[in-house]
């Protein structure tokens, strides 16, 4: 009995190869966004070596990016069991609590504790400073981004986010100065030309906003916030052909976008179709109710 026991140990084994070779799959998946694919040989790995840390931080990301953050946090939390100083599953963590979860309390700990490990994270510091904003402590957020820039003078994030923080702050030429200093350093973001267009929007800078607006479109044509902002810039610089070309173009994609609507019933009016924008408004409050 001993003996047929030990062989049934011996053909569970599985030899460290293939134990390596599944994990560089499931890395490999996650980079391709295969991440159901990626989930499978994750879970094949922790079924042979439950405690392996790369494997439960895989899972935890695969997890993350099919939305189940719940989960995911779940087996961020087993990997710190093993190694409470593991960088990867502390992001992994931060960044559920604070853009998922909105615990911002729980996120801030976690980024103050990466910072100890390692002062010059930017990732640490950007969740840092978002948790304070996410708090409400918005001068302390601003603190926290101006201790990072001396730090990281040469980060665009951090200059984009330390004007989202001057914008709620309604420090507007300030803000403003910080997405101008994000966009020398990258100006490939598309979200950085995006905050600054839609400031000088809310400011009445119309033609810059539109200038702005189309360089984010540019390197990302499809992003409806910013097809949005440029809908409301042309409304309001009399180009009212292309506003209207435009949330067309949103709307047959998403024909129940209620913030595209609004602008359609606005530009309508416009036109002096009246009919049309109560038809739209109609609409609008059948989807609101």
């Amino acid at each position: 009995m001993n003996e047929n026991g030990d062989n049934k140990n011996k053909l569970d084994e599985v030899p460290a190869e293939k134990i390596s070779l599944w994990v560089d799959q499931g890395s490999h998946l996650l980079d391709l966004g295969k991440y159901n694919a990626a989930l499978e040989r994750f879970e094949l790995v922790l079924s042979k070596k439950p405690t392996h840390l790369i494997a439960l931080v895989g899972k935890a990301l695969a997890l993350e990016k099919l939305g189940h953050f719940d989960e995911a946090l779940t087996f961020f939390n087993k990997a710190l069991e093993i190694n409470d100083d593991y960088i990867k599953a502390l992001h992994g963590k931060g960044r559920i609590l604070l853009n998922n979860l909105e615990r911002y309390d729980e996120a801030l700990k976690i980024f103050e504790k990466l910072l100890k490990l390692n002062k010059n994270d930017i990732t640490a510091w950007i969740g840092k400073c978002n948790s304070l904003s996410g708090l409400g402590r918005l001068e302390e957020a601003l603190d926290c981004f101006n201790d990072a820039i001396q730090i990281n003078p040469n980060s665009a994030a951090l200059w984009n986010n330390k004007g989202v923080v001057l914008e709620i702050l309604k420090r507007y030429d300030e803000a403003l100065t910080c997405y101008s200093r994000a966009i020398e350093l990258d100006d490939t973001n598309y979200q950085f030309w995006c905050n600054k267009g839609k400031l000088l929007l809310e400011l009445k800078r119309y033609a810059d906003a539109l200038n702005c607006l189309d360089k984010a479109l540019e390197l990302n044509p499809e992003n409806v916030d910013c097809l949005l902002s440029k809908v409301s810039a042309l409304i309001n610089i009399g180009r009212i052909d292309e506003a209207l070309q435009n949330v067309n173009n949103i709307l047959k994609k998403d024909p129940d976008n209620v913030d595209a609507l609004l602008a359609k019933a606005i530009i309508m009016v416009e036109k002096g179709l009246n009919d049309e924008a109560e038809k739209i408004k109609r609409k609008i409050s059948d989807l609101l109710t």
